[in-house]
């Protein structure tokens, strides 16, 4: 597994830096099958090979000076996070608004084979619900607002947040829209296949213009 990355997003003057890491590989992931399944909402253990990921993850952070680790509260994820907290002392807390985009009727599926629907719901269809699921303004508008107050609340101290390959592609598909208030993603980001499992980069972010982002989007949802 490569080394920890470090990424560098837009320059501006108030930055808050953390370290960003996802969960290690369930039976679902193409990086144990070897076929990539939408797993969304499942509460899916990591696998042989994703236990073994996470120690290596583990390892390379035991230095890094991460006080406190913020979760999804689902079973893979947090167990990551448990790995992660046995070589670093840190706390561990968990976060439901983590929680990957619950794509409902599609869950299970091979997921190159509805990489297209998936995006046109997020898209062009953003208010609508998902079969059996949540609709991508639902989904957007929880990430936002957790990942806003999470990194808000942590400021003053060395951080981690664990979470899924959605939630990472949704933050950095902010970032590369140029991180506006007006919440914008840019799309080619977000389609793209995010990081490997057990990955963690150095990221940082506008922390100020993500809570405006989240106030605006508030205020947009009730005004609705």
């Amino acid at each position: 597994m490569k080394a920890v990355r470090r990424v560098k997003a837009v320059a501006a003057a108030k930055r808050v830096e953390f370290y960003l890491c996802r969960h290690g590989a369930t039976r679902q992931n193409a990086e144990d099958s070897g076929t990539d399944r939408i797993r969304g909402w499942m509460d899916l253990p990591l696998s042989d090979i994703g236990r073994k990921e996470v120690k290596r993850l583990a390892f390379k952070l035991e230095d890094s000076g991460i006080k406190h680790i913020i979760s999804s509260d689902m079973l893979r994820a947090k167990q990551t996070a448990d790995a992660i907290a046995a070589t670093t002392g840190a706390k561990v807390s968990h976060e439901r608004g983590l929680r990957p985009w619950d794509l409902g009727k599609f869950t299970g599926m091979e997921s190159s084979a509805i990489a297209g629907q998936i995006l046109s719901y997020a898209k062009n269809k953003p208010d609508a619900v998902v079969p059996q699921g949540e609709s991508f303004e639902t989904f957007s508008h929880r990430c936002l607002s957790t990942l806003a107050r999470v990194i808000d609340a942590n400021r003053d101290t060395t951080f981690c947040i664990v979470t899924h390959h959605r939630v990472e592609r949704l933050l950095k598909g902010w970032v590369d829209a140029g991180e506006k208030p007006s919440w914008d993603i840019n799309w080619a980001t977000f389609n793209k296949h995010g990081e490997r499992t057990a990955s963690c980069e150095t990221f940082d972010v506008d922390a100020d213009t993500l809570m405006k982002a989240a106030a605006s989007e508030e205020k947009t949802r009730k005004a609705a």
